[in-house]
């Protein structure tokens, strides 16, 4: 039997503290959320999705700055990086937002087999999918894989379908 979630249980202030610290730790973003609120609350839609979607607290999921990817008509705005902590495990996993599923996916990622940069390695809409995921990893790259880019110039996958931000290095 799994023993209760000691998170779940915690008064909602306590709950509230632990959170806020967790996303000053994790982006000095939170300093600023009250200048660019309709990003901020996006993203916090984002994170309930995701908890919601695999069975975690909702304080266990973190969305902040994907300093990697840029979008945009002119590839200058950072996406959405997707940080879960479990909190049953330890285990930290990353996803990106699924471009094609208009909010309810997300792009799992992992290493990349050849260049060993960090990049989606699998489509993920259920629990039952990042299982998979998680037992065969690298089995079903989606094509948001192929020119990510994380990717090493000099990796075979390294076609260049996203912008780079200004300040991604190699």
């Amino acid at each position: 039997m799994t023993p209760p979630d000691p998170t779940a249980t915690a008064p909602l202030a306590d709950r509230a503290h632990r959170a806020a610290d967790r996303y000053r730790a994790a982006t000095a973003e939170f300093a600023t959320r009250h200048t660019n609120w309709a990003c901020w609350t996006r993203r916090a839609t984002t994170a309930h999705a995701v908890a919601t979607a695999f069975g975690v607290p909702a304080d266990a999921v973190i969305v902040t700055n994907d300093d990697t990817r840029a979008y945009g008509i002119s590839g200058q705005y950072p996406g959405d990086m997707i940080t879960i902590s479990d909190p049953a495990s330890e285990r930290v996993l990353q996803m990106l937002p699924d471009p094609t599923a208009h909010g309810h996916g997300w792009l799992l990622l992992g290493s990349c087999g050849h260049c060993e940069a960090t990049v989606p390695v699998a489509r993920i809409a259920t629990l039952a999918d990042l299982g998979a995921a998680l037992d065969t990893p690298g089995e079903h790259l989606p094509p948001e894989c192929h020119g990510d880019p994380a990717h090493r110039s000099d990796c075979v996958h390294a076609h260049h379908y996203y912008r780079r931000l200004p300040h991604s290095e190699d």
